[in-house]
């Protein structure tokens, strides 16, 4: 299992991606993300997770941040 975090936190300060959701996800990626709703099958936890949808690049780079920055608009 991995998580995100939100570039802006607001009603998430970080969210669980299960592993079979990450898909090619890497440490410090920016991602986009849709929210999961769970039931007691998906997560122990009973929290919402998220499934990467698309990943941007390293959160370092300039390019990663615009692509992200378009994506939202």
């Amino acid at each position: 299992m991995g998580y995100v975090v939100p570039d802006t936190p607001g009603m998430f300060h970080q969210l669980d991606v299960l592993a079979s959701d990450l898909g090619a996800a890497q440490d410090q990626d920016k991602v986009a993300i849709e929210l999961i709703e769970t039931t007691g099958t998906r997560c122990a936890s009973n929290q919402t997770t998220a499934r990467v949808v698309q990943v941007f690049g390293p959160a370092d780079e300039g390019e990663a941040n615009v692509l992200a920055i378009i994506e939202n608009y």
